[in-house]
Order: structure tokens, then C-alpha cells, then sequence
């Protein structure tokens, strides 16, 4: 912490002293914010449970009010007499009860004995809410219904009765009307993005407002059906089917009234549109205080702290220049900045030449060992796989060990070139071959080679070869050139207009082994880009294809070819290749 704040600036420390200051002015409005929020969050769900416990008494009520309607009626004596005064009676009483659709009395098999709808064939014994009141002798509240009578969508009521003996001789059935628990339900307060859902035990919504047109009848999403079949009551936060976010207070059907599944839900936004309002109101004047502070010590930093600062490093920066006249100006006189400035005239030419002189010295001894164990390590390598590709079986010995030794001579004559500092140019095409001779024998077609000529400058041909070598060190290691099939080809052209023409290489594997990216850069990858950037102001990528290794070098003509001028200084490293292609030690094989 102590580093990453000498880092800083003194105007940024300033910065970060005035919000030291205003930090706790900040938390304590950020925690009364926090506060009023977790407050309001408690509010609004203990609203929600409440809503939904007003109307689960109300659905109670309803279904109370119905079940006492049934017994009524199964205790008249008109109802267990004749069927045609069954149904006129039963006609009368639905005509002033608008919460029933249809009345019904069906006999123990299920058939109707009287109908508020007049008579009746057929039998209801498959209605499920038939038998389960006949199995228990309770009263049943069904499932959501499309009656088979009318059409109309219900939600049955069942009361069985008992005879004499004790068993079920009458089952009195009442069914709902749907569409008049909607217009009670409609009744209710829905402002604020309120909701109210009611639903059936397997979750089948029988009146829904708002929207009751696009949701009754259907099922509740299957994320927040276990809420329908939950043990106790409860809330909570969800988006419910509209897409509105809202907070639910939920009684599931094991809660009364048994049977069926309330949810009241309150509209989030809405319910938190004043705290997000307040919030937004304290966070800006907040953020408006900490503003001005900051303000006020940008200004005061950059008068009385940041100028002479600068100063000072315009100075330094012109030392890293190389402008050793550079000097601050400044005097003791100017207090401890003063000194400061006094003391960087003194000594920064000194320390400057010093760290130069260290850094050099310690870039070029890495550079060489890591150079001499490369080649080294390369070198072995080399002359491991022309053994292996030289001495085969069913050849004449001697005429293997001629072509080991003549293979032999080429690497030898090929490391010739590369240390040397020739001074004449020479053909690309002679520098191609001369790269690639270690590594094919005569009459073979391992290496494709095509391009026009073109006249290399000896420092440009010199970089080439070292990079080709590289790359066929690194082939006969891990790629094409380490089975019998495998094959390079090796492709220029040159484009572009005659003030900017550009030589375009191209180096392609075929053939050889499955190719694997390394997982990071080795030294020959960077000892081929640093080269070639230095000699050619060539650009350098390395892909890595499945099928071989691709390598393509771009570079302006006018740096490489041997009737211009000399190259201007290089430019920076190359893109940074994804692979090693020849880095002993590191390198991952294809």
C-alpha cells in the first residue's frame, strides 16, 4: 500500500487527502441510504404476506360461504325427493346465487339426480373431484374445470351426504364461476403494479388480475411451482409472468383455504421508486461536495505544487533525451522543491550514465550466454536428426557416412555464415539455399522454394539465413522435417509501388506433425524478431495451424534490397508470435 501510494502524484495526493476527509461525510450518507433501503425492503415484503393473508380470508370466506350453501342444500328434504321438484328447487336457489355456475346432486354411481340446468344424462363417476368425495366424505374443493355440460370454466365444489347405514348416498356439487370470482377479484386496489393470483392445487391459475384473460387457465412457470405445494406461508421476490418485478406474499394449498393457492404481489419499482429517488438525491449532493473539494485542491496542487514539479520533470525527461545541458533553473531559494531541483542538476548526468552503462553491460552478457546455449543446444540437435535421417537401414554404409559427412560440412559451412560479417550482397535465392542446405540432400524435394530475384544487402541476407536456419533447426526437432513425408515451401514476391514496394516471405510446413501452440515465447522467437527488425524494419508473425507452422516476414524493400541505401533506424519489436519455433529448452513440440 505504502508503494502504490508513493507512486502518486502530490496533486494526486492532495486528491486522495480530500477524499480521506470527505470519506466519512460519504459512508455515513451511503449507510443511511443502505439503512432506509433495508427498511423499506422489510416494509414492503411484511405488506406483501399481509396482502396475501386478506385475500387468502377472503378465498376462505368465499369457499366457507359455498360449503354452508351445499349442506343447506343437502339437508332439504327436496333435494333427496322427487328429481323434477330437485330440479325446480335447485334452479330457484342458483338463480340468487350468482357465485354458482350450475348445482348438481348426483347419486353415489355418479349419475345426476337433479340439475339446477334441468335433467341430465350421463354420469359424473370419472370427475376427480367426484371421487376423491366420495373416497374421503369430506368436502372437496377441485381443480380448475371446463364444464362438460356448458362449457363454461368452473371450479367444483363437492359435499358428500350420508345414509342411515353411514355410507355416501348423495353428493352435492356446486360449480364456481370463474368469470364471477374474477369480477370480485377485479374489485380489489391494483395500483402500484399490484397483482393477485389464484390458483388450483396443481397450480392451474383460476383468476388472475391484472391480465386474467391471458393467464386463468393456464399453469404457474414451473420455477415457482413449489411455492403452490410450500409447507408454511411466505414471501418472496420474483418476475412474475407479465414481467413485472414484484415482491409475492404467498399461502400455499396446505394453508387455508386448503385446496388452492394465493399469491398478493406488490409492484417493485414502484414500491422503491421514493428510495431510489432519495438514494439518487443524497449520492448527488454527495458526489456534488466531494467534487468541489477535489477542485479546490486540483487548483491549489497545481499552483503551488504542480508547476515546479513539472518543471523538475521536463528536466529529468530531457536528461533521458540526451540533452545533457538540460538543467531546472531553480535555487535553494525555492524551498524544499528547491533543493530537490539543485540536487537532480548535480547528480543526474552521473546516475543517468551509470544506470546506461550497467544495463548494457548486463543485456549484453544475458544476451550472449543465452545466445551460446541456444546454438549449442540447436547444433545437437541438428546433428541428432541427420543422423536419424541418414543412417537408415538397407543402405550401403559408406555411402552413408559420405552423405552424413557431406551433411555435416554443410552445417559447418552454414554456421560459417552466420558468424561471419561479410560485407559483399548476395542473391535472396543463393541465401535460401545457403540456409537450407544443412537440411536436405541431393535430389530430394523436402524444400519447395520459388520467387524472383532480388539483390539482399549483406546485413539484410545475413538476418535471412539466421532465421531460415532457426526455423529448420526448429522443423527437424518437432515438425515437418522430423518424419519422412514432411515439406517446406518457402515463398517471396514483391508488391506495392516503386517508392514502397515490400518484400513478402513466406514460410509453410506440410505434412509433418499435428502442431500444438506453446504456452509461451521462447528465445529463438524473440532472437528472430529482434534480428530481423533491426536489419530489415521487418514485421514477423508466427501462426500455428494444425496442419504446419506458418511463418510470414514483411518487410520495406528499401531495407533489404542491395542497391539502396542503408536501413533507417529499426523500428520496434514485431508482433509477438503465439510460438517458439527453435527456443532450446522451452520450446513446444507441433
Amino acid at each position: 500500500m505504502s508503494r502504490r501510494f508513493g507512486s502518486l502524484t502530490l496533486t494526486q495526493r492532495l486528491f486522495v487527502l480530500s477524499a480521506v476527509a470527505l470519506a466519512p461525510a460519504f459512508l455515513i450518507v451511503f449507510y443511511n441510504l443502505v439503512a432506509l433501503r433495508d427498511a423499506r425492503e422489510k416494509e414492503v415484503h411484511a405488506e406483501a404476506r399481509q396482502a396475501g393473508q386478506i385475500a387468502a380470508l377472503e378465498v376462505e370466506r368465499i369457499v366457507f360461504g359455498s360449503e354452508d350453501v351445499l349442506k343447506a342444500l343437502a339437508t332439504s328434504p327436496v333435494v333427496t325427493g322427487d328429481g323434477r321438484a330437485c330440479a325446480r328447487y335447485l334452479a330457484a336457489v342458483d338463480s340468487q346465487l350468482e357465485r354458482f355456475s350450475t348445482i348438481r346432486v348426483l347419486s353415489a354411481d355418479g349419475r345426476v339426480h337433479c340439475s339446477s340446468e334441468g335433467p341430465i344424462e350421463g354420469s359424473f363417476d370419472d370427475r376427480g373431484y367426484f371421487r376423491e368425495a366420495v373416497d374421503t366424505g369430506r368436502f372437496v374443493v377441485g381443480v380448475y374445470t371446463e364444464d362438460r355440460i356448458d362449457g363454461r370454466r368452473v371450479l367444483p365444489l363437492a359435499l358428500p351426504t350420508r345414509n342411515a347405514t353411514g355410507g355416501i348416498d348423495r353428493v352435492v356439487v356446486g360449480t364456481l364461476d370463474l368469470d364471477w370470482l374474477g369480477n370480485l377479484v377485479r374489485e380489489r386496489n391494483f395500483s402500484q403494479g399490484r397483482a393477485l393470483t389464484i390458483a388450483d392445487r396443481n397450480g392451474v391459475i383460476i383468476a388472475r388480475e391484472p391480465y386474467p384473460e391471458r393467464f386463468v387457465g393456464t399453469s404457474i412457470p414451473e420455477a415457482y411451482r413449489p411455492l403452490v405445494t410450500a409447507p408454511t406461508p411466505g414471501t418472496r421476490e420474483l418476475a412474475s409472468q407479465d414481467g413485472t418485478e414484484r415482491i409475492i406474499g404467498y399461502f400455499p394449498v396446505a394453508y387455508p383455504p386448503r385446496g388452492l393457492y394465493i399469491s398478493a404481489g406488490i409492484g417493485r419499482e414502484e414500491m422503491f421508486a421514493p428510495i431510489r429517488d432519495a438514494s439518487l438525491r443524497g449520492l448527488a449532493m454527495a458526489g456534488a461536495g466531494m467534487v468541489a473539494a477535489l477542485l479546490f485542491a486540483f487548483f491549489t496542487g497545481r499552483a503551488l505544487v504542480r508547476r515546479p514539479v513539472q518543471r523538475i520533470i521536463r528536466t529529468v525527461e530531457a536528461w533521458r533525451r540526451g540533452e545533457e545541458t538540460a538543467r531546472t533553473g531553480m535555487t535553494g531559494d525555492e524551498a524544499e522543491l528547491g533543493l530537490v531541483a539543485r540536487a537532480i542538476d548535480d547528480y543526474m548526468d552521473e546516475l543517468v550514465a551509470d544506470r546506461r552503462l550497467r544495463r548494457q553491460a548486463e543485456q549484453h552478457r544475458e544476451l550472449l550466454l543465452r545466445e551460446l546455449d541456444h546454438r549449442v543446444k540447436n547444433i545437437l540437435a541438428t546433428v541428432q536428426a541427420i543422423a536419424r535421417q541418414t543412417f537408415r537401414p538397407g543402405s550401403d554404409p559408406e555411402e552413408q557416412m559420405a552423405a552424413y559427412s557431406a551433411r555435416l560440412s554443410a552445417i559447418a559451412n552454414a554456421h560459417a555464415l552466420l558468424v561471419s560479417d561479410a560485407s559483399q550482397s548476395a542473391d535472396i535465392g543463393a541465401v535460401v539455399a545457403g540456409a537450407i542446405s544443412p537440411f536436405r540432400s541431393e535430389g530430394d524435394r523436402r524444400f519447395r522454394v520459388s520467387g524472383p530475384p532480388l539483390t539482399m544487402r549483406s546485413k539484410s541476407a545475413l538476418a535471412l539465413a539466421m532465421a531460415l536456419h532457426e526455423l529448420c533447426t526448429n522443423s527437424v526437432k518437432y515438425g515437418a522435417l522430423s518424419v519422412e513425408e514432411g515439406w517446406i515451401g518457402i515463398d517471396w514476391t514483391i508488391s506495392g509501388a516503386a517508392a514502397a514496394e515490400r518484400l513478402q516471405l513466406t514460410w509453410r510446413e506440410h505434412e509433418g506433425p499435428p502442431v500444438e501452440p506453446p504456452d509461451r515465447t521462447g528465445f529463438g522467437s524473440r532472437m528472430i524478431e529482434r534480428l530481423l527488425a533491426a536489419e530489415m524494419r521487418a514485421e514477423v508473425t508466427l501462426d500455428y495451424p494444425a496442419d504446419g507452422v506458418v511463418c510470414r516476414l514483411d518487410a520495406p524493400l528499401a531495407a533489404v534490397d542491395g542497391d539502396g541505401e542503408e536501413a533507417d533506424t529499426p523500428s520496434p519489436a514485431a508482433r509477438q508470435p503465439s510460438r517458439e519455433p527453435a527456443s532450446a529448452g522451452t520450446e513446444a513440440a507441433p
